[in-house]
């Protein structure tokens, strides 16, 4: 290929000032991958931002189908081939960036809702993810433990098969490493964002720090009870929740932010010891917020999210050199006991929870000890590492060895999909509904 590849990035998030997770993630690998490939990233809504180093343009279908024919790779994340289908027809090598197991999260997020919706959805995540293991050429994930789940995902979607395997043995060809990296520049405080600014938080407070959203997979309400029975001792300790309202509107409040709510005001901590930031911290700006933090803090419950996930946040705490406390289960816990980077405690254990809280208020030679460890690992975590992997295959970008005849014509999963409406209308009003809804279906079949 003569010249800079071509490299189309499509997420579904919403990029901008204010990002989650896989805007985050999609910007800055378009802002690593520009350094050497021409780039483009496509996002869900306008943005405020203006890229210098590669073009940031709205998601639309109208234009999609200029940027497919555009591009030689094409790097998509989550949903966005299911609603865009046109992505399928492009005959540019496609990578899928399966950093975050949606289905599992799901699981848990949609635990209150009804049966029937339930089992939609999960099927749903079923065909979406089904699609893109067929059809892809190229996997990127966020650990080797990531990565050997999303093996077994391949072997049966038949893609462990001889032709791949002779082209790469270790199938690094076919599926790769791609963690969630920080910044190589380190942070800067710009202006007082806590300490003294925020009423209840004072200057000589120590502030334990819950950087990203509260979702229903995660375990604020421990956090908080430990914080609640650590206040008499310990006055000086608050907790301050960084986001509340996501910055993608299409992602819900959850339960678990009520909850949380309702617990610190249960207790008497709101306002007191636990805070709640009511929006969202520009990314540009969480550095004001790590760099008064004194402890960073990620709890989650135990559950199968928990063991192929990877907490994001955490890493943005090395970022800025925080000792942390964190839940043992998960890729990123075991990096802070091998690196000795913080604290480990067990899910729903308020007690070590407390403890963990009161021995880093209590021991400045541990803190001390703990930066000194995130500062030595700093340059492991770098973006420009951790892009690497994606940044070879986008050099010499070539369809996986099963593939190259052509992608599969039909899309996985709609018959489950399908046999799951079916059993979940049987279940919820018998025949009688199952029967309306195959004539509503036959009905939007004729407009169509």
């Amino acid at each position: 290929m003569n010249g800079p590849t071509r490299v189309l990035m499509i997420t579904g998030d919403t990029v901008s000032t204010k990002m989650a997770g896989p805007a985050i993630r999609a910007w800055e690998l378009a802002s690593e991958l520009s350094r050497y490939h021409d780039v483009r990233l496509l996002a869900a809504k306008g943005s405020d931002l203006n890229p210098e180093q590669f073009l940031l343009n709205e998601l639309s279908a109208a234009a999609l189908p200029d940027h497919l024919n555009w591009a030689d790779v094409v790097v998509l994340q989550g949903f966005v081939a299911r609603d865009h289908p046109a992505i399928w027809e492009s005959r540019a090598v496609l990578v899928a960036d399966l950093y975050d197991p949606f289905h599992l999260e799901n699981l848990e997020m949609l635990r209150d809702h009804a049966a029937v919706k339930r089992n939609d959805v999960f099927s749903s995540d079923l065909e979406v993810l089904s699609a893109q293991l067929c059809n892809c050429d190229f996997f990127v994930c966020a650990s080797e433990k990531q990565r050997d789940f999303w093996l077994g995902q391949l072997a049966a979607a038949r893609r462990l098969n001889p032709l791949n395997y002779d082209r790469d043995p270790t199938l690094r060809k076919l599926i790769d490493l791609l963690p969630f990296g920080i910044s190589s520049r380190p942070p800067v405080h710009t202006k007082q964002v806590l300490k003294g600014v925020v009423p209840g938080i004072q200057q000589h407070d120590k502030v334990l720090l819950w950087g990203g959203g509260i979702y229903n997979w995660l375990d604020p309400l421990t956090l908080i009870k430990a914080v609640g029975e650590l206040a008499q001792a310990h006055p000086e300790v608050k907790l301050f929740f960084m986001g509340v309202s996501n910055p993608n509107p299409e992602v819900p409040e959850m339960r678990m932010v009520s909850q949380a709510r309702d617990l610190a005001a249960d207790l008497r901590l709101t306002g007191r010891h636990v805070f709640f930031n009511e929006g969202w911290v520009p990314y540009e700006e969480r550095a004001n917020y790590l760099l008064e933090a004194d402890i960073g803090v990620s709890c989650h419950l135990d559950q199968i999210e928990t063991a192929y996930s990877y907490r994001t946040r955490v890493l943005d705490y090395l970022w800025a050199k925080l000792p942390v406390i964190v839940t043992r289960g998960d890729s990123l816990s075991q990096l802070v006991v091998d690196r000795r980077l913080g604290l480990t405690v067990d899910a729903a254990d308020v007690r070590g929870c407390k403890e963990a809280i009161s021995c880093m208020l209590e021991n400045d030679a541990l803190v001390r000890e703990l930066k000194v460890n995130a500062g030595n690992l700093h340059s492991e975590l770098i973006w420009s590492e951790a892009v690497k992997p994606l940044g070879r295959f986008c050099s010499k970008p070539q369809p996986a060895a099963d593939l190259r005849n052509g992608r599969a014509k039909v899309r996985p999963g709609r018959v489950r999909r399908l046999g799951s409406r079916v059993g979940g209308a049987w279940t919820e009003g018998g025949l009688l509904l199952v029967g309306r809804r195959a004539a509503g279906f036959i009905r939007r079949l004729r407009v169509r």
